[in-house]
């Protein structure tokens, strides 16, 4: 990877640990859960769970940030 590629990836961990740190243990242990499905996913069930890990982020994002 290259040294562009892995900063932004540093950045985007960075992010996502600052919006866990507000979130509900409950909250975060079921989106944690939802990432590890994604991840052993493959084909449209993966593609069903980024959407889902997206809309939670969003709706926590949302409600964090009015």
């Amino acid at each position: 990877m290259d040294e562009r590629r892995s900063a932004l990836l540093e950045k985007a961990v960075g992010l996502l640990a600052a919006v866990f740190r507000t979130m509900d243990p409950k909250e975060r242990d079921s989106l944690l859960e939802l990432m590890d499905q994604a991840g052993n996913a493959s084909g449209p069930d993966k593609g069903r769970l980024m959407k889902l890990i997206h809309e939670r982020l969003k709706s926590h994002n949302d409600s964090n940030c009015s």
